[in-house]
């Protein structure tokens, strides 16, 4: 595989963020492979309330969303959490980026709606939109749902499930973004599907806001 593909392939794959499991522990590598950020850049930080900026982008996010000092999910720059709840539980915004990629978008959307399956085998694509992004060349707002398993309050992997796993339904946006210096950007925001609709207009909000750094 050629380094621009596998940066398409680690762009595109790198999150069912919500979709799949909410602690790090419990996520098998090849299910939710992490996008790759520069180890030297430090990750984005709150330079107002409810508002971060860093080096690939910046975003508004509302006052009651928390950002999670650790997150839960493997080579993500930022990780937020509505209230005080459990990421990956309770409705959850996570965020991945990178610099110098080289892939075509068209690929990286292709390689993120087939893939990785393995992580939410009934997952389903709702809708494709185009959305507006301040800073890039092409972005696309993805909407899905799939199944996922709660032990504990925790979210777990396909792999760990047994008999008494409580299954929940969660709905989520994926927004694909990148810029035409390369680049990339995925923002997941989800949350159980009966909740949804009451954070739709807080994830709107997010996403309108959001914008690419050259």
């Amino acid at each position: 595989m050629s380094p621009g593909r596998l940066r398409v392939a680690l762009f595109a794959s790198a999150v069912l963020l919500g979709l799949s499991v909410g602690c790090a522990e419990s996520a098998p590598p090849a299910a939710s492979p992490p996008v790759p950020s520069e180890a030297s850049e430090p990750p984005p930080r709150e330079s107002r309330p409810g508002h971060l900026e860093g080096r690939n982008y910046a975003l508004d996010y509302p006052p009651r969303w928390k950002v999670v000092d650790e997150p839960t999910v493997p080579g993500v720059d930022v990780q937020m959490v509505e209230g005080g709840g459990v990421p990956g539980v309770a409705p959850t915004v996570t965020v991945a980026s990178e610099r110098g990629f080289e892939g075509s978008f068209e690929s990286g959307v292709n390689l993120f709606e087939l893939g990785p399956i393995s992580a939410v085998p009934d997952r389903k694509i709702l809708a494709r939109r185009p959305v507006r992004v301040e800073g890039a060349q092409e972005a696309l707002l993805i909407d899905q749902r799939g199944t996922q398993y709660v032990r504990d309050g925790r979210a777990i992997s396909p792999d760990e499930m047994r008999p008494g796993d409580e299954p929940t339904t969660r709905r989520q946006w994926t927004v694909l973004a990148l810029s035409p210096e390369g680049v990339a950007m995925n923002m997941a925001m989800a949350a159980p599907a009966d909740e949804f609709r009451a954070n739709r207009p807080e994830f709107q909000q997010i996403v309108d806001s959001l914008a690419l750094r050259p």
